[in-house]
């Protein structure tokens, strides 16, 4: 049973905290600005979409399908989401069995993304755009690429993390289930109404490109719960050399433990190194991540194998996918049946070891797509242009998210469904974080 917070019962610090700004050996401390007095998660209203109806034709709808190619690292990290265009092909091609859109069949158009490769998001996005002309770009999409489609190419986006300061850039219709960084708001919520934060002191630590989330996000949301961070500190990464992020990390690491902290919040990238740091000295603090994904990735690499014990008692918070919910079930039957490697693999995904086929997470961003997509674009009716498109999002109020148990809401002011994120606890046994039912 969870303990619902108090503020009469959180330990808080009348000073200002610290903001460390680490980089090499160096530190430097200066008071804090004034924190903003609620998180900036209020999405501003998208202007009006143009009329245009790009990659579309009496026949058919082109899409384009972006995901993660993990070819290059498969021997440093333990990670296999299924074959993507594999599920994607399967589930499209049922849809366009049954009379596809308005009778225009959907055709993909896949682009793979080298992760081992910083350009490679951006050169997926080009292909995707500019060397064919798609109506809609969908898949596994990071934080960091969606105004690449969004803004820079103008095209309509489907799924990836909507956050509010990337869609008061957004050029073209952007419909999500997924609130990016904006949901760590609500994670810190529900890691406070377990009682996280009773009693405790409290340090922020984030990458320093993290910066201006961590200030409009973070801070806001742990002022509204009542909770003053002692410290706060923006890691420096140079990709050129690691010693900078573990100095940085070590002096940071350091400080706060001398301050007597004992739980901190770990937001955004530094999630995949910060708990490395912290393994590898005596210091235990309880460690609460504001993405279950970053954190789950960080606990399945093999590299981070021997620091796990340092994940012990830690805690965040996501969307919880449901593999019992019809919607799910039903996709999953239909890549099993169009592919014969998938079958018996599609499955919850938390319930499989580190390094199992983990068919259901290619499976579930597919299923989950195209039932926005599909759903958005049969309310636009025959005439789909971005504009109608738009318009029938904001028009389409709940629609039921196959691999998540609770529906979301789509409206003008919800483009991202507004879907509240579970908690996760670690699970030492099985090495990964599962959702606390």
């Amino acid at each position: 049973m969870t303990r619902k917070w108090t503020a009469g019962r959180v330990s808080l610090s009348l000073a200002a905290p610290m903001v460390i700004l680490l980089a090499a050996c160096s530190v430097q401390s200066k008071g804090d600005a004034a924190i903003p007095s609620a998180p900036a998660t209020a999405l501003a209203f998208a202007p009006p979409a143009a009329a245009v109806s790009p990659g579309v034709t009496d026949t058919e709808i082109k899409v384009g399908i972006a995901y993660p190619d993990f070819a290059t690292v498969q021997k440093y990290i333990k990670v296999d989401h299924g074959d993507y265009k594999a599920a994607f092909t399967a589930l499209i091609d049922k849809i366009n069995a049954a009379g596809g859109i308005h009778g225009r069949k959907i055709v993909p158009v896949f682009g793979g993304i080298d992760v081992s490769s910083p350009a490679a998001a951006d050169e997926t996005c080009v292909k995707l755009t500019r060397d064919t002309t798609v109506f809609a770009v969908m898949g596994d999409i990071n934080a960091d690429e969606p105004l690449c489609y969004v803004q820079a190419q103008k095209t309509a986006l489907v799924g990836a993390p909507l956050t509010a300061a990337n869609y008061s850039k957004a050029k073209a219709p952007w419909f999500s289930y997924d609130q990016g960084g904006d949901k760590a708001a609500a994670v810190l919520k529900i890691l406070a109404d377990t009682g996280a934060f009773t009693g405790k002191k409290v340090a922020v630590v984030a990458n320093s490109l993290d910066q201006n989330a961590v200030r409009t996000v973070v801070l806001p949301a742990l002022k509204n719960l009542g909770v003053t961070p002692a410290e706060i500190g923006y890691l420096t990464v140079d990709t050129n050399d690691q010693s900078v992020y573990t100095k940085g990390a070590s002096v940071f690491i350091q400080k706060i433990q001398a301050e007597g902290v004992d739980t901190v919040v770990v937001f955004g990238a530094t999630t995949s190194q910060f708990p490395t740091q912290v393994a590898q000295t005596s210091y235990r603090p309880r460690l609460l991540f504001t993405d279950n994904n970053t954190a789950e990735l960080y606990a399945t690499s093999k590299d981070n194998a021997k620091y796990l014990p340092v994940l012990a008692g830690s805690a965040t918070g996501g969307l919880v996918s449901e593999f019992t919910d019809p919607g799910i079930t039903a996709c999953a039957k239909t890549v099993e049946d169009a592919v014969p490697a998938a079958r018996g693999l599609v499955v919850d995904p938390t319930t499989q070891p580190n390094g199992a086929a983990k068919w259901g997470i290619a499976t579930g961003i597919a299923c989950d797509d195209l039932t926005i997509f599909k759903a958005i674009a049969e309310k636009a009716g025959r005439t789909l242009t971005y504009e109608s498109f738009q318009q029938a999002g904001f028009a389409l109020g709940s629609l039921s998210i196959p691999s998540l148990p609770n529906a979301a809401t789509y409206s003008r002011s919800t483009p991202s469904g507004a879907i509240a994120p579970s908690l996760y606890t670690f699970d030492p046994a099985r090495g990964q974080f599962a959702p606390v039912s």
